[in-house]
C-alpha cells in the first residue's frame, strides 16, 4: 500500500479535502487551528492510505501541531507528498513548499480554491510553475471531487523525485524574495477587475471599525436568536412536542391496551417523559448550529477574534485563546485538544480552566425548557419611532452565554494575578476570505453535530432514562407509585438542602443535576422522568417548582457547575490527573456562589421595592 501525506498551511482546505478523498467526515472549518493531530485514511477506490497533516506556515516546529507535522516528515513513513496551498496567496504559501522540496520527496503542489482565484480575476501558469518547481501541479477545488481526477491519477503511478535544487536561506525575508524574484514573474497575471478582494476589504471596515464592529456583532447575536428561538427552532420545537404529546403517544398506547399501568408508566414517563423533551429541542439546537456553522464557515469567527484579541489580552491570554474558547461553545471536549495550538503551557492550563464555563451545546436543551416554561413573551423597546421586539427566551439564553464569558474574565484575571502570571503571547491568525458555504458543507458540519447529539438521545440519555425512573419507583419496600418514597428521593434529599438556599431545594431539582455529571442533556430527561412525562406537562409542572427567579438561578448553576465526564476524561489526558480533579471541582464552588448572589439578590431586591 502506498502512503501518501497531505501538508500545507493552515486554512488552505486541507481537511476539507482529505473529507473528500477518504470519505470521512473530519470537522472542517473557515479558518486555521481545526485539525490539532495527525488524522489517516483510504483514498477511495484505491491502494493509497492518506494522513492528514496539522497545518503548518513552516518545518522550523514553534507549537504543538508543528513539531507533529515537522516529526512526521522526516520520518519514513510516508511515499508522497501532497502539498495543497491556497492558489489565490502563492507567495506566502510557497515558502512551505520550498522547504518540502528539500526534504527530496516524491511530492505533488495541488493549487486549491480556484473559485475565489476566478472571482479576484488571477490566472495562474501551471505549466510554467510545475517547470520551476520540477513537480507535478494542479488546479482543484477541494469541495468539488470532479478536479480530483488528474491528480488522482498522478498519485497512483510512482511520482519521481524533484531534480530542482533549492538554496538554503538564512531568514524569511531572504526566502520570500527569492519567491517573488524566481517565480512568480510571469506567473500570476490579473485578467479582470478583483471585486472578491474589494467586497472582503468592505466587510472588514465594517467589522473592523471601532464602533460598527461592536454594533454588527450585537446585531449577529441578534439575528441568531431570532431566528433560532421565534421565527424557526422555536415554532418547529413546540410542534414536534405537541406532536409526541397528543399524537405519537396516545397512538402507541392504543396499541397496547393490554399494558399494565407500571408499563403505561416506563413509556410515557420513562422513555417520552425523558426522551420527548430532548427531541422536542431538536429543531431549536439545529437552527442554532446552522447559524454557527454558517458564520464559521463564511469567515466571520476568525474577525470575532481578532476583534477581541486587545480584550483578552487584559486576562492574561492572547486572541489566539478565543478559539477553543469559541469551540467550546459547541463542545468542550475538542476545545479542551484544540488548547495544544497554544503557544505556550501557561496559556494553555488556564485557558483549559476557563473552558467550563462557556456554555456547550449540551447544555441548550436545558435553556430551552426553562425559557419556554418561565420566559416566553416579547420584549419590546422603540429606537426613536421603530418599535423593536426580542424573544424573552432568546435574550435569557443569550444572558447565559454571555454570563458564561463574564464569569470566565474574572476567574481569568484572578488567575492571570495569582497563579499564572507572565507575559502574554502576540497574536496572529490569518484571515480567511470571505465566501458563502455551499449547502452541502453547510449540511455536512451541521449534521456532524447534530448526529452526536442523536447518538447520545438514542444510547446514553435514553437508558439514563429509563434507570432513573426505575429508581424513582423502587422503594426499600419494593415498588412503589409515590415517587417521594422511592430509592431516588431519598438519594436526592441527601444533597437537597445544599441547594435550598439558591431557590431548588426539592430532591428532583438535586437528581437532575446529579445526572447532568454524566452528560448535560439528561438534566432535562431526568426532570422529564421525576416531574412529569413530555414536553407540555414538564413546563407546567415546573412552574410548582420554581419560580421565575429560582428557574434562573438553576440555569446560572446548570451554566457554570463541572462539564461532563468526557471533557473531564479530555483534560485528565492532555494534562494530568491533578488538573482534571480541579476542572471537576472549582465549577461546582463557582457555580453555587454565583447562583446563591442571584437568587438571594433577587429575593433582597424584590423586599426592597
Amino acid at each position: 500500500m502506498q502512503n501518501a501525506v497531505l501538508v500545507g498551511n493552515p486554512n488552505v482546505g486541507k481537511t476539507t479535502l482529505f473529507n473528500q478523498l477518504t470519505g470521512r467526515n473530519l470537522k472542517v472549518g473557515n479558518w486555521s487551528g481545526v485539525t490539532v493531530e495527525k488524522k489517516s485514511g483510504q483514498i477511495k477506490n484505491s491502494s493509497i492510505e492518506l494522513t492528514d497533516l496539522p497545518g503548518i506556515y513552516s518545518l522550523n516546529a514553534a507549537n504543538n501541531e508543528e513539531i507533529i507535522a515537522e516529526q512526521f516528515l522526516k520520518s519514513d513513513q510516508y511515499d508522497v507528498i501532497i502539498n495543497i496551498v491556497n492558489a489565490s496567496n502563492l507567495e506566502r504559501n510557497l515558502y512551505l513548499t520550498m522547504e518540502l522540496l528539500r526534504l527530496k520527496k516524491p511530492m505533488i503542489l495541488l493549487l486549491n480554491m480556484a473559485d475565489v482565484l476566478a472571482k479576484k480575476g488571477l490566472s495562474i501558469n501551471i505549466p510554467l510553475l510545475s517547470e520551476r518547481l520540477g513537480i507535478p501541479v494542479f488546479a482543484i477545488q477541494a469541495n468539488q471531487p470532479k478536479t480530483f481526477t488528474e491528480f488522482i491519477n498522478t498519485v497512483k503511478s510512482p511520482v519521481t523525485v524533484n531534480n530542482i535544487i533549492i538554496p538554503d536561506f538564512e531568514n524569511q525575508k531572504e526566502a520570500y524574495d527569492y519567491i517573488e524574484s524566481a517565480f512568480l514573474p510571469n506567473m500570476v497575471t490579473q485578467e479582470k477587475d478583483d471585486k472578491h478582494s474589494k467586497t472582503t476589504a468592505f466587510l472588514d471596515r465594517i467589522f473592523f471599525h471601532p464602533v460598527l464592529s461592536f454594533l454588527s456583532l450585537a446585531v449577529v447575536i441578534w439575528l441568531i436568536f431570532q431566528i433560532t428561538f421565534e421565527w424557526i427552532g422555536g415554532p418547529l420545537g413546540d410542534w414536534i412536542g405537541t406532536a409526541l404529546e397528543e399524537v405519537v403517544l396516545p397512538w402507541l398506547l392504543s396499541l397496547m391496551p393490554w399494558a399494565s399501568d407500571w408499563f403505561v408508566s416506563l413509556i410515557s414517563e420513562g422513555i417520552f417523559g425523558g426522551l420527548g423533551t430532548i427531541l422536542a429541542a431538536l429543531p431549536v439546537i439545529v437552527i442554532l448550529y446552522v447559524c454557527l456553522t454558517f458564520l464559521e464557515d463564511f469567515g466571520y469567527m476568525p474577525r470575532v477574534a481578532v476583534l477581541l484579541d486587545r480584550a483578552f489580552s487584559k486576562i492574561g491570554l492572547s486572541g489566539k485563546a478565543i478559539i477553543p474558547m469559541i469551540m467550546g461553545f459547541g463542545c468542550a471536549v475538542p476545545a479542551v485538544l484544540s488548547t495544544r495550538n497554544l503557544d505556550t503551557e501557561r496559556e494553555q492550563k488556564l485557558t483549559t480552566l476557563l473552558l467550563p464555563f462557556m456554555s456547550c451545546n449540551a447544555r441548550l436543551p436545558v435553556y430551552v425548557l426553562f425559557a419556554s416554561a418561565f420566559f416566553s413573551g416579547q420584549f419590546v423597546f422603540n429606537i426613536g419611532p421603530i418599535p423593536i421586539s426580542i424573544s424573552q427566551e432568546g435574550l435569557v439564553v443569550a444572558s447565559l452565554y454571555i454570563l458564561g464569558v463574564i464569569v470566565a474574565i474574572i476567574i481569568a484575571l484572578v488567575l492571570k494575578n495569582t497563579t499564572f502570571k507572565g507575559a502574554v503571547e502576540h497574536f496572529l491568525i490569518e484571515l480567511p476570505e470571505y465566501h458563502f458555504p455551499s449547502i452541502k458543507t453547510l449540511s455536512i458540519n451541521t449534521w456532524q453535530k447534530v448526529k452526536s447529539y442523536l447518538k447520545k438521545a438514542a444510547t446514553f440519555i435514553l437508558l439514563a432514562s429509563l434507570v432513573i425512573w426505575l429508581l424513582s419507583h423502587i422503594s426499600f419496600a419494593g415498588y412503589t407509585e409515590d415517587m417521594g418514597t422511592s430509592i431516588l428521593a431519598n438519594i436526592g434529599s441527601i444533597f437537597a438542602p445544599l441547594f435550598s438556599p439558591l431557590g431548588f431545594g426539592d430532591w428532583q431539582s438535586a437528581v437532575s443535576i446529579i445526572s447532568g455529571f454524566v452528560a448535560k442533556e439528561t438534566v432535562i430527561s431526568t426532570m422529564g422522568v421525576l416531574y412529569s412525562g413530555g414536553e407540555e406537562l414538564l413546563a407546567s409542572s415546573l412552574s410548582a417548582h420554581f419560580t421565575t427567579l429560582s428557574a434562573y438561578a438553576f440555569l446560572v448553576f446548570v451554566l457554570l457547575y463541572t462539564p461532563c465526564v468526557a471533557v473531564i476524561g479530555a483534560v485528565r489526558q492532555e494534562y494530568g490527573l491533578k488538573y482534571a480533579w480541579i476542572v471537576a471541582l472549582y465549577p461546582i464552588a463557582v457555580a453555587w456562589i454565583i447562583s446563591f448572589i442571584i437568587y438571594q439578590g433577587g429575593l433582597l431586591l424584590s423586599y426592597l421595592l
